[in-house]
């Protein structure tokens, strides 16, 4: 997955529903923490900062 594509699943899985241990599980990439930690690791935290904040605009643009 890109890094862009992450960050979609970083934001679907975080707006989703919590399991029992409030915790948001993406069903293959795990859990959110895992995602946003692969994406820094990728492309270093500003640059994963930017693609969240992207992806969190077109998410809501779509529930809009």
């Amino acid at each position: 997955m890109t890094p862009q594509e992450l960050a979609q699943a970083y934001v679907r899985t975080i707006n989703g529903a919590a399991n029992g241990w409030g915790q948001h599980v993406h069903q293959t990439l795990g859990r959110s923490e895992f995602i946003l930690l692969r994406i820094i690791r990728e492309v270093g935290q500003e640059e994963c900062d930017r693609l969240i904040n992207k992806a969190f605009r077109n998410y809501h643009q779509v529930l809009s």
